[in-house]
């Protein structure tokens, strides 16, 4: 199974079972960090005190550092979300001129929004959910249940034990493409 986080911009990661859910969402960034280099990914992880216990080992890769590495895209507070929205914000606004338009956007970003009550509160977020996706970033939203992903999140990828799905939320048709995970 193949999923584009470029052409789905906004994307819910949600499954009861947290740690399972949690394993799955450390699969992904492994796979992405392997598939692509630290200069054309960057990771952005907002993650609270619970979240960080899981996810602390991608605080130290090379995909967290921005441009200038003096500053870890990984936040487990509100202060240091707002640190990393700023810096994240300079980079949107330079990428929605008129004047920067380019085929291929590098590096993407993708945010892993694994605590809502921090990530919310970020100018960044709230810029990514009305984005068209054309300025290279997306929002990964890591939650217990679909209730607590953003209304704009419309492609949900389901962990269950036996027999996970990926879905188009905005879908009535009830359309979906089942998967089951190994390792």
């Amino acid at each position: 199974i193949t999923y584009s986080f470029l052409e789905n911009a906004i994307t819910g990661i949600v499954g009861e079972n947290k740690k399972q859910r949690y394993e799955f969402v450390k699969n992904i960034i492994t796979r992405l960090m392997t598939l692509h280099s630290y200069d054309e990914l960057k990771t952005v992880f907002i993650v609270g005190d619970e979240e960080e216990a899981y996810m602390r080992e991608f605080r130290w890769i090379p995909h967290t550092w921005n441009e200038d590495k003096d500053m870890r895209y990984f936040a487990t507070d509100l202060n240091e979300a707002k640190t990393i929205s700023a810096a994240l914000e300079k980079v949107f606004y330079e990428r929605s001129d008129e004047r920067y338009k380019a085929d291929v956007v590098s590096p993407h970003y993708i945010i892993f929004n694994m605590n809502k009550s921090i990530c919310e509160k970020t100018d960044i977020f709230n810029m990514v959910l009305r984005s068209d996706g054309s300025q290279g970033f997306s929002l990964v939203n890591v939650a217990d249940g679909l209730k607590y992903l953003p209304k704009e999140c419309s492609s949900v990828i389901e962990i269950n034990e036996k027999k996970s799905k990926i879905y188009d939320r905005n879908d009535l048709s009830g359309k979906f493409t089942e998967f089951v995970q190994i390792g």
